[in-house]
């Protein structure tokens, strides 16, 4: 786990996984109740999509050509040794 601040500097934790939801809600459960109910605070804004997607569209439609390279060089012209 990583420790507050802007060193990268973290220390070990173990990780506890388990599916008891005892008096908890299901994500999905809570997300189609809201949707449901008209609460679109869960749900992001199409505002907010459309100022993603113009972020990407640009380097999915004018991106430069792919170049080949051999097998192995992993773009070098000489073989990784």
């Amino acid at each position: 786990m990583k420790n507050v601040g802007k060193e990268f500097v973290g220390q070990q934790r173990e990780l506890v996984a388990h599916e008891d939801l005892s008096g908890e809600e299901a994500p999905y459960d809570r997300l189609l109740r809201d949707a449901m109910a008209g609460d679109g605070s869960l749900f992001t804004s199409l505002e907010s999509v459309e100022a993603a997607w113009t972020a990407v569209d640009d380097v999915l439609v004018n991106h430069p050509k792919v170049v080949a390279y051999a097998p192995g060089t992993w773009g070098r012209r000489r073989p990784m040794r």
